[in-house]
């Protein structure tokens, strides 16, 4: 299955909803995008929360992650797409980087810890590929 409808939202009964990454709109529509599904997102940010609450007491806490978890920033109602700071962007990627199976573990339901952790080297890969091309964009 391709990476990008793989970890997409809408493929399983029940699942319709998660985060969807953007590269540049093409002519107006947004035809580069990866979709994923809050099977795998949840997961990875509550993962990546759990991560720098432990070692630096929040204090080094991702925007995007703390965005999606206070539902503010991009992740706020109705925000719409919204553009990415390289640094926000390179943050996250960086926090994903590190997460492991076992920060996984507590969190996942729906899908496996090893879907997870691939699921965030997809991510990784399309957000370093789009930075490198131009611009990122988020949506909920």
């Amino acid at each position: 299955m391709r990476a990008s409808v793989e970890f997409a939202h809408g493929v399983l009964y029940g699942d319709y909803s998660g985060v969807v990454f953007y590269g540049e709109p093409n002519k107006g529509y947004w035809t580069d995008r990866l979709d994923v599904s809050d099977r795998f997102i949840d997961p990875l940010f509550r993962a990546v929360l759990d991560r720098a609450w432990a070692e630096s007491g929040g204090e080094l806490v991702p925007r995007l992650a703390s965005d999606w978890n206070t539902l503010e920033g991009w992740a706020g109602c109705a925000i719409g797409v919204t553009e990415v700071a390289g640094r926000d962007a390179e943050d996250l990627m960086a926090a994903f980087g590190e997460v492991t199976a076992a920060d996984l573990d507590p969190h996942v339901a729906g899908a496996s810890v090893e879907d997870c952790l691939r699921c965030a080297g997809v991510i990784r890969e399309f957000v370093r590929e789009r930075l490198a091309r131009g611009r990122l964009f988020i949506d909920d």
